[in-house]
């Protein structure tokens, strides 16, 4: 996601209060609540250099861990908000669960850990991770 330096003063910028993750999700949300001209652009090309460090296993769990929490962190003002959304991570994690299977049947162990892992770690931290 990108946004113009206006569009985050707008809103009065990041919300300091989340200390994890989530914090476009958090800007994305307010613009939309705001009617800013929001666009996709499914054309457009992003490009991540990721070192070998930053794709260990220990650290898919941590950034995991980190999405769920800082979700929570996002919403803890909303129980509904919260319900709303342990609900979708308990559907995305057995739809995993399912998506993994033809991975599996490929023989690519490596993805089907991946999907499972991520999605896992993610309704763990959503759930329990403290900071």
């Amino acid at each position: 996601m990108s946004f113009e330096k206006s569009a985050l003063q707008a809103i009065g910028g990041f919300n300091n209060d989340i200390k994890y993750r989530s914090d476009e999700k958090f800007v994305f949300l307010n613009l939309k609540k705001q009617h800013a001209n929001i666009k996709y652009v499914p054309k457009s090309v992003a490009i991540h250099i990721i070192d070998e460090t930053r794709q260990s296993k220990a650290l898919v769990i941590k950034v995991s861990q980190l999405t769920g929490a800082g979700e929570r962190e996002r919403l803890w003002r909303t129980p509904l908000g919260l319900l709303m959304k342990l609900i979708e991570y308990k559907i995305k994690f057995f739809a995993s669960i399912l998506l993994s299977i033809p991975f599996v049947v490929k023989g690519q162990m490596q993805k089907a850990e991946y999907l499972i892992t991520s999605r896992y770690y993610v309704l763990k931290g959503f759930l329990f991770f403290r900071n």
